[in-house]
């Protein structure tokens, strides 16, 4: 704001890069502030409203946490997948893996490097959902293609989703619309829902966990409908003894 006073408002919270970008506005409004004749140039102001936990004063800890999330998700879709047939089998185990990771992760990136903020439970929720928002589809996807299956997880949610998550940088510095549609996956729901838990817990994060949820539970329906059509396949006979 301008006045007798100028002031930048930024939010380092929510995005470093714009906060970078806000405080250079605010060094060319103080170079284009004129001295008056009988006092200097007024100071303009910059105030960090939602600054950075003390813990992780760049950001870069809440942003590298994101990575061991996804790559986690991936790892658990793939073992899964291959190391249990079952169907039914294959979905408690990504729910169990999902809570445990979740678990692990939240206690290392909030209780250790400090890199999330906030309730507690509440993130590791949000870590729990995310890890089988991601495990989830791969083992249905595997249930539908078989280890063709295993394949799409990867490509889909690293080389498609996580470079339009907005974890980096706003979703809105994307190119087009992509910044957006990256917010209809995993990578992306899970950067923003656990960003506004642990810095903005006022905002509303309903969008975030409805994204989430429909890829968990998406990946837990392929699986079962993957399971019930090789189930409904008729088994070969068994050619009959030679007779002597």
């Amino acid at each position: 704001m301008l006045g007798a006073q100028p002031e930048v408002l930024t939010a380092t919270a929510a995005s470093p890069v714009v906060a970078q970008l806000l405080n250079g506005v605010a060094g060319q409004l103080q170079r284009g502030l004129p001295a008056q004749s009988d006092r200097p140039a007024p100071t303009v102001t910059v105030t960090d409203v939602v600054p950075l936990s003390a813990d992780d004063p760049r950001g870069s800890g809440f942003t590298s946490a994101l990575f061991p999330l996804l790559l986690g998700g991936i790892i658990g879709g793939i073992g899964i997948s291959l190391a249990i047939g079952h169907a039914l089998r294959r979905v408690l185990a990504v729910v169990l893996y999902a809570v445990v990771g979740g678990l692990l992760l939240t206690a290392i990136q909030q209780s250790w490097f400090g890199s999330l903020q906030g309730n507690w439970w509440l993130n590791a929720a949000g870590v729990m959902l995310a890890i089988a928002a991601i495990a989830a589809p791969i083992t249905g996807f595997t249930a539908l293609l078989g280890r063709p299956g295993i394949a799409l997880g990867p490509v889909l949610f690293v080389l498609i989703a996580n470079p339009i998550s907005g974890a980096a940088m706003p979703p809105e510095f994307l190119p087009g619309a992509w910044g957006a549609i990256g917010q209809w996956f995993p990578p992306g729901a899970s950067a923003t829902l656990l960003r506004t838990l642990s810095y903005f817990p006022d905002a509303s994060t309903v969008g975030s966990w409805l994204v989430l949820a429909g890829w968990a539970v998406l990946g837990l329906v392929l699986a079962l409908i993957g399971h019930a059509r090789t189930a409904s396949r008729p088994v070969p006979a068994e050619p009959a003894a030679a007779t002597a």
